[in-house]
This record gives structure tokens, C-alpha cells and sequence, in this order.
């Protein structure tokens, strides 16, 4: 499989497959497979399909969702993942999502693209037409079913995926106005989004049930509100969100990166002279988002490590089970091929 920035990526196998199964679930909690304490998570994945409409698709995905489903519905937790450009959605969330609800859930995500997000900036509208309109199709399912006070759903939005859904929010300001919770994990967000003033007066406009936070850890002495939060989640040496661009000739937007860090650790404030600076940055970019190590779960701009804190906060549930999620979080990825994209 090719790893360059063309690589075509099989991101619908992966998600589908990934899942944690029931046994898998009961035996970390120490609870019985078959007593009703744990469920069989649900995962689908909307490819590409140049065939069908946006539209049409997004049904698709939920369809199939509520046909896995069965008679008992929605689940009540819906994970939906705004992917990176090869379709790539994290599989430490995944696997998050799934560990704290113990099964009672489902994630979601629909392709735009096959290829790394260094190659795919052009796709940002596609990529936020995408989001928007799995957003809205959540929405009407779950009014639909009549779940809004008994789901959450939970937006996790990385890297190129971050930024795709800062494009959505800024061309439709009441795209997460909905009946139920609702809770966005903005993870890695990269520098020319923060730097554009369209789309960080969006991600600003925010700022009232925004938590920032330059680690996981961070976030496991924080209470959200239940009903709407933000989680903006940047390592402080992660150069995807600091640096200002690839830009051949131009000097690219100045920006700072929205989270509680000292002046001092802000590595990527460099001069900028023209074509250096931008094959540097390149340079950066495709060694930071190459596919992480199984075992090490945080790199500058690899987010696993963060992912259980992160679910755990917007569900609000006991720290004390942290270990547990944490644990399955780590055995999954070191049992399973994570591409980054």
C-alpha cells in the first residue's frame, strides 16, 4: 500500500471493520456478554459513489444504520466523523465512543475524497457540503424517531476534517442549532484555517461553550455543559495547526493558535521567505501526518492518547472509568493497521 501524497486509502473497509465486538466490550467492564448490560456497536460508511447524490447517500448511511439497529432504534449516542481527505476518521474516537457507551452507539462518516489531505485542499467545499449534509440528515432522523432528549451526538472533527467543518459552519452559522445535544471535538485544527477570518470568526463565534485544552488530560478535570460544547483540542508543538501555509510567493495570513499555551512554546513563529518557507512547511506536514506508531498514542499531531478524555468529557461520565477506555483504546491500536491521512 502506498503511503505518498496520492495514496489511495481503504478507509470504508477499515471503519466498518474495526468495530468492537460485544464480547470484547463485557469482558473490559467485567459485565456478562448476553445480560443486556452491553450492545453490539453499530458503524457505517457512506464511499464514494459518483452514481448518487449527496443526498441520497447521507439517507444511505442512516438506513443503514437503522437497519443494524433493528427494533430498538437509534442508538443513543451518534458519533459523526468529519473526515481527512483519503475518508481517514480516528479510529482511537471510534473505539472511544464505543468503550464509554459500552455498545450503544454509532459512527458515521461519509467519503468526499481518496486522497492524503496535503493533496486535497481543493476538495474543502465537497468536503463541507459532506459534513453539512450528514449533520442535517442526523438531525432529521433522530426528530424523526422522536430520541431528541435522549441522544447525543458528538461531531469529531479533525485535521483537514476540523477545517472542512469550520468551512460548513461558516457559510450555514446555525448548522448545529439542533433539537438534541450536541457536542464538536475540533482535534489538530490546521494553521490556514485558524489564519482565514471567515472561518475563525465561525470557530470565535463559539467561544461561549468552548473548552481549549493543549492536552487530553487536560480535560479530565472539566465539566461541560450536557447539552452543548465545544472541545478544542491543539498540542502546543503540533506545526499542522502553527504553521501559516504552504504559499509559494505569497506570505501567508498571521494567526494565533486558540488554545492555553505560553508564548514560548509557539515553536513554528519563523520568518518567512518566499518558496523556502513553503517547501519546508511541506516538508513538515508529510512527516507529522505519515501513519502513527501502534504503541505510541501521541505524537505532535496525533491525537489518540486524547481521545478517551475527550469522549469522556462531552458524555459526562465518571472519571473513574477512564482506565478502562484508555486500555482499549491502546489494545486496539496495537492490534490494528491505523492509516493517517
Amino acid at each position: 500500500m502506498t503511503t505518498g501524497p496520492t495514496a489511495l486509502l481503504d478507509e470504508p473497509r477499515r471503519f466498518r471493520t474495526d468495530a468492537l465486538d460485544r464480547d470484547t466490550l463485557a469482558a473490559a467492564w467485567g459485565v456478562d456478554a448476553h445480560a443486556g448490560a452491553v450492545a453490539e456497536p453499530i458503524r457505517a460508511y457512506g464511499e464514494l459513489d459518483a452514481g448518487r447524490s449527496l443526498a441520497d447517500r447521507c439517507r444511505a448511511v442512516f438506513d443503514d444504520v437503522e437497519d443494524q439497529a433493528g427494533d430498538s432504534g437509534l442508538p443513543g449516542v451518534l458519533l459523526l466523523g468529519s473526515p481527512t481527505g483519503s475518508g481517514w476518521v480516528n479510529a482511537a474516537a471510534l473505539t472511544a465512543v464505543e468503550a464509554w457507551t459500552r455498545g450503544d452507539c454509532a459512527s458515521i462518516a461519509l467519503q468526499y475524497g481518496v486522497l492524503r489531505s496535503q493533496a486535497s485542499v481543493r476538495a474543502l467545499p465537497v468536503a463541507a457540503q459532506s459534513i453539512a449534509a450528514l449533520v442535517d440528515e442526523a438531525a432529521r432522523r433522530v426528530e424523526a424517531a422522536g430520541r431528541t432528549r435522549d441522544t447525543t451526538i458528538i461531531l469529531w472533527a479533525e485535521s483537514l476534517g476540523a477545517w472542512a467543518l469550520l468551512v460548513a459552519l461558516a457559510e450555514r452559522p446555525d448548522l448545529l442549532d439542533l433539537s438534541c445535544a450536541v457536542h464538536v471535538i475540533w482535534v489538530g485544527v490546521p494553521g490556514p484555517a485558524l489564519a482565514d477570518p471567515r472561518l475563525r470568526a465561525a470557530l470565535d463565534a463559539r467561544a461561549g461553550v468552548t473548552t481549549f485544552a493543549a492536552s487530553g488530560d487536560v480535560l479530565d478535570e472539566r465539566d461541560l455543559a450536557p447539552d452543548r460544547s465545544d472541545i478544542v483540542l491543539i498540542h502546543a508543538d503540533d506545526p499542522v495547526a502553527h504553521l501559516p501555509g504552504t504559499s509559494l510567493v505569497w506570505r501567508p495570513q498571521a494567526h494565533t493558535v486558540p488554545t492555553a499555551m505560553p508564548a514560548s512554546a509557539r515553536r513554528y513563529r519563523r520568518g518567512w521567505i518566499p518558496l523556502v518557507t513553503a517547501l519546508q512547511a511541506r516538508r513538515t506536514l508529510d512527516r507529522v501526518t505519515r501513519p502513527p506508531s501502534p504503541t505510541h498514542l501521541r505524537g505532535v499531531h496525533d491525537y489518540r492518547y486524547a481521545a478517551a478524555s475527550a469522549v469522556r468529557a462531552c458524555l459526562s461520565l465518571p472519571l473513574t472509568d477512564l482506565h478502562v477506555v484508555q486500555r482499549l483504546v491502546a489494545q486496539r491500536a496495537a492490534s490494528a493497521v491505523d492509516w493517517a491521512a
